[in-house]
């Protein structure tokens, strides 16, 4: 119901929230292209209705809260066309610490009750946004 593109960096021993990956700068949830999420039926984030279709991915990370973006425009590179006027939900979600290094970026979901979980991990950083599926 939910589908994610995205291209997976590595840490390479790189310190990667704050240093590579800047607090309080947009990130497109990956590497190269922007992270495309297609939803194959409605869905609700943060109250906020989304139709089915196809939406990139953006993230504003920060040390103790993300700021988690579904915007309008797809296929772009990087967040470097990054146009705020686009967006259609923004939510802050709160970084959760991990015991053990995720080596390459991870974008899975986890079931819920009226919905899924998504599920983004790197480094020793996870966070979680709840997705309700109408």
């Amino acid at each position: 119901l939910i589908k994610v593109v995205y291209s997976r960096p590595s840490k390479k021993g790189r310190e990667i929230f704050g240093v590579l990956e800047q607090f309080g700068k947009v990130w497109r949830v990956g590497a190269n292209e922007s992270t495309e999420i297609k939803f194959y039926k409605t869905v609700v984030i943060a109250g906020k209705k989304i139709k089915a279709g196809s939406y990139s991915l953006f993230a504003i990370p920060n040390k103790d809260n993300w700021t988690l973006i579904i915007n309008k425009q797809t296929d772009k590179w990087g967040a470097f066309t990054y146009n705020q006027e686009k967006d259609l939900v923004r939510v802050d979600v709160p970084v959760k610490t991990l015991t053990s290094t995720v080596e390459s970026l991870c974008i899975t979901f986890t079931s819920q009750e009226k919905g899924a979980n998504l599920i983004i991990a790197w480094d020793k950083t996870f966070v979680e946004l709840p997705i309700e599926i109408k």
